[in-house]
């Protein structure tokens, strides 16, 4: 999708929570393996989706692409065709569907980690408030 030895870098939407984003990034690099990190580009930034375009093209080919989930299914995604001519250059693209079942090991693990280091460091094991508990809404699809 990107030259071997090109960088990306991470923009965000303004609605993001970007207090936690800045929090965690430095340590999140830090423990990416050392043949990755080169890849990172700047720090994220965060701008309004209304108003920065590269925002506004990942927010229409997101939309496009969960029509097509929804209405392909899944596995027939890269099927759906935009209903306008995008030119003769293909978009290129990477379609990886999980299902929740193949998603919570990881994220338990991930967080079993992260759950562990923070008491090794000291942390509580109940959050300093309720409002530090976040739920995310489930996802249809």
């Amino acid at each position: 999708m990107f030259p071997i030895d090109g960088r990306v870098d991470f923009y965000f939407d303004t609605d993001s929570n970007e207090n936690l984003v800045r929090s965690v990034w430095d340590d999140y690099l830090a423990r990416r393996p050392a043949e990755y990190r080169d890849s990172y580009g700047r720090k994220p930034e965060f701008h309004s989706d209304e108003e920065f375009l590269p925002l506004q093209a990942a927010d229409f080919r997101a939309w496009w692409v969960r029509k097509w989930a929804l209405e392909l299914g899944p596995d027939r995604i890269s099927e759906g065709a935009y209903p306008f001519n995008v030119g003769a250059k293909k978009i290129r693209h990477v379609i990886m569907t999980l299902h929740k079942d193949q998603i919570q090991p990881i994220v338990a693990k991930a967080v079993g980690v992260a759950i562990q280091e923070a008491v090794q460091k000291g942390a509580p094991l109940v959050p300093s408030s309720p409002s530090s508990v976040r739920f995310w809404p489930r996802d249809p699809l």
